[in-house]
């Protein structure tokens, strides 16, 4: 909570974001998973991860071509 509380309040760049946002979605996928549940197997609850694994990145890498192509024009 603090890292993603502290990168508001210094002004952190988009890709440190993108890090936290992973970070805290995780946590908070697994602390549901570990009080209530998820209805998924171990193979099923690793391909979720996978998935905002890849979402994370993909921000990262349009964020990254979006800024290059801001700062080349």
């Amino acid at each position: 909570g603090f890292l993603y509380l502290s990168s508001y309040v210094f002004r952190f760049c988009e890709y440190h974001r993108i890090f936290l946002h992973y970070v805290l979605i995780n946590e908070l996928l697994n602390t549901y998973d570990t009080h209530i549940g998820v209805p998924l197997n171990d193979r099923e609850f690793f391909c979720v991860h996978l998935i905002i694994i890849g979402i994370s990145l993909f921000l990262i890498l349009y964020l990254h071509v979006k800024g290059n192509k801001r700062t080349n024009s």
